[in-house]
């Protein structure tokens, strides 16, 4: 593959990421808001069948995941596709190494969803995580107790509580003592879902054309730990032993670069000398945002993080707008105004593409 064609690649594999993520915040806003309806249905003297509720928000959960299962599956034949199409010139369709990649992957990541399932989700409220659907149940009586108790008026209890939902940082999964984000669970599986079948298919075609080293594919903006490998080329030999000493492998946990198979004696690099030297500078070079020095891939984490912050503080607002909460609509507002200040300063200074739907909640 040339360099266009993995720039064309990793462009499809952005977009179809900022779509999904999306999705699933389109998914839990739509389930914080259907818990704060509830909220208001106990207050307004409904009689509400938790089980029959929380069957419905199972549901709703179980449902979106599966439809962003689908995707997933559909996205990772789409993109292996094109990886095969370019390395071999052949149809997908027609190759069996090809679908037996296809089909343990596919395995892999219907695996990796079960960790999603509605059982397995949290909120974390008042510092605590919750199961799901004892958070469910826990909110419920909260709103019972607190409105029919004559403690506080209707509306105050159901305030606290949907200040409650809207700090909760929305449903997450248990990974190990942590509990993390769909969203973020989820990009990590489709990252890693989608460089493995494409390094697969790199590794296959190595195979069937015998090459005896490999290119390390090569960006602009590199984290430390892989800048004098990145570009570079390698005997077999050479590279096994260089990616097994380093303590993050070259295509593991977020990594982007690709493992080239190439013949040695009629490689031509990728990179010129001059070339490579105006990627690595481009990752390594200082950058001052607001007091702070960053370098250029650091500058990307943190363009990452207040994207993740601008979409957590939209599902909130939403969640409070739900409940008509002038209050804390209008200061969460300005948080988010705030936030799209630094996300715009952090873009400008760091030379950085601004990735809007990274920040979007809704289709």
């Amino acid at each position: 593959m040339n360099k266009k064609n993995i720039e064309e690649l990793e462009k499809y594999l952005l977009d179809f990421l900022d779509t999904t993520i999306i999705n699933l915040s389109t998914t839990n806003v739509e389930l914080m808001k259907t818990i704060v309806n509830d909220v208001y249905a106990i207050c307004d003297g409904e009689v509400l069948s938790p089980k029959e509720r929380l069957k419905y928000i199972y549901n709703l959960v179980k449902t979106k995941n599966e439809i962003t299962l689908k995707s997933v599956i559909k996205h990772l034949y789409n993109y292996a596709g094109e990886h095969f199409y370019s390395a071999l010139k052949k149809k997908t369709t027609n190759n069996k190494v090809m679908q037996k990649i296809l089909k343990n992957q596919t395995k892999t990541v219907s695996k990796m969803f079960r960790d999603i399932a509605p059982e397995n989700l949290v909120l974390v409220l008042g510092g605590q995580q919750q199961t799901l659907d004892n958070a469910y149940c826990n909110l419920i009586k909260e709103a019972t107790l607190l409105s029919h108790i004559g403690a506080i008026d209707t509306q105050t209890a159901i305030n606290k509580i949907v200040k409650e939902l809207g700090g909760s940082g929305g449903v997450k999964v248990m990974r190990g003592n942590n509990a993390i984000r769909v969203d973020t669970v989820v990009r990590q599986i489709v990252l890693d879902s989608s460089h493995e079948v494409a390094q697969q298919v790199q590794f296959e075609v190595g195979k069937q054309l015998k090459c005896d080293g490999v290119e390390i594919t090569a960006h602009g903006i590199c984290a430390d730990d892989h800048l004098r490998v990145q570009g570079k080329i390698f005997t077999n030999a050479e590279f096994e032993k260089i990616n097994s000493k380093l303590h993050r492998k070259i295509g593991t946990h977020n990594c982007r670069h690709m493992i080239m198979p190439v013949i040695l004696k009629n490689h031509v690099p990728r990179y010129t000398t001059k070339e490579l030297e105006a990627i690595n500078e481009a990752s390594t070079k200082n950058i001052e945002i607001a007091g702070k020095n960053y370098t250029r891939y650091e500058a990307t984490q943190l363009q990452r993080q207040i994207e993740t912050k601008l979409r957590y503080a939209k599902e909130a607002l939403e969640i409070y707008k739900t409940n008509e909460d002038k209050t804390m609509a209008t200061k969460q507002q300005k948080y988010i105004t705030v936030l799209n200040k630094q996300y715009t300063e952090v873009c400008k200074v760091a030379d950085l593409t601004k990735r809007p739907k990274r920040t979007q909640i809704v289709k």
